[in-house]
């Protein structure tokens, strides 16, 4: 008992932290490899003498408290990896560690490996459960451009009891960009929900307002298409698209607002970007930069040749 009593006072956060745990500290702006950040979770999963879902807690709790908002600057695995990979080895019935953390680490610090290796756990402990399998595809698709995996995994979760009804049309549009950036959309908003660091919602709201961008620049794109095919010509100017823009917005718009009155992130979404169309390059332009926008550039890695919507 007094054992297990040292081992939370140690991973509480005082003077001694979770490195104090470990054979040899780990410092915590070092990147890792999974096998070395492994380590920990190994040695307290080995020696927590009954208190597993007791330290979990308090891991997660200093994983809120102390996590870095800077994206990762190496192709390693981050220390908020390393607490995350602790929580879910203790418990892995920690569904808010997963689903919140996995997200944490790929948006706000760009664990893209570190957050692949936390979905595939609850994949793996929850396989019949939708929301596993819809975020661990997400990710695959929109963060890593894994198309092939990340689609039979979000169709999988699309078909599952209780899957919400949006997801069966993101599943549809899977191989679109509209329905990619749908997707991230409403992961980051979940996350912003979640939220209440100052820094993170700053940063949170940025990409919300980036992806509502590139969702109507989409739109836009697709508009054109839409006309080149019916009228078998080139658009003088934006105004010969709008009626078949205004078709294109309300299919978006529900799919956005479907469950999501009253959200915090709601207003982020009522802004409306200036587009036109470039004469001579033929393509759907922003009348003002991502720069000026204070804006993100939010792609998804896509091959070649893969068909936009």
């Amino acid at each position: 008992m007094a054992f297990g009593v040292m081992i939370v006072a140690l991973l509480v956060g005082g003077k001694l932290g979770l490195e104090s745990v470990l054979e040899a500290p780990l410092p915590r702006r070092l990147a890792l490899t999974p096998t070395r950040a492994a380590f920990q979770s190994k040695f307290l999963a080995q020696y927590h003498m009954g208190f597993n879902s007791v330290l979990a807690d308090l891991l997660w709790i200093q994983f809120l408290q102390a996590h870095e908002h800077e994206p990762l600057q190496s192709g390693k695995v981050s220390w908020e990896f390393v607490q995350l990979d602790a929580v879910t080895t203790l418990d892995r019935r920690f569904e808010r560690a997963f689903q919140f953390g996995a997200i944490l680490l790929s948006v706000l610090r760009q664990d893209k490996l570190g957050a692949r290796l936390i979905l595939e756990r609850w994949v793996k402990s929850r396989p019949d459960e939708w929301r596993p399998n819809y975020l661990y595809g997400y990710h695959l698709y929109f963060e890593l451009g894994e198309f092939e995996v990340a689609s039979k995994y979000i169709l999988r979760a699309a078909g599952m009891e209780g899957a919400p009804y949006w997801l069966s049309s993101l599943g549809v549009r899977l191989l679109g960009e509209s329905g990619a950036y749908l997707q991230a959309l409403r992961v980051t908003m979940d996350l912003l929900a979640a939220t209440r660091d100052t820094r993170a919602i700053e940063r949170l709201e940025r990409r919300v307002r980036s992806l509502n961008f590139e969702l109507q620049k989409t739109s836009w794109e697709k508009s054109l298409r839409l006309y080149r095919l019916q009228e078998k010509r080139e658009p003088r100017d934006l105004s010969d698209l709008a009626a078949l823009n205004a078709i294109q917005a309300r299919e978006l718009s529900a799919l956005v607002h479907s469950d999501r009155s009253g959200e915090g992130a709601s207003p982020l979404l009522q802004e409306r970007f200036e587009f036109h169309y470039d004469t001579r390059t033929k393509e759907i332009e922003p009348t003002r930069t991502l720069a000026e926008l204070k804006l993100d550039r939010v792609g998804i890695y896509r091959p070649k040749g893969m068909n936009n919507d």
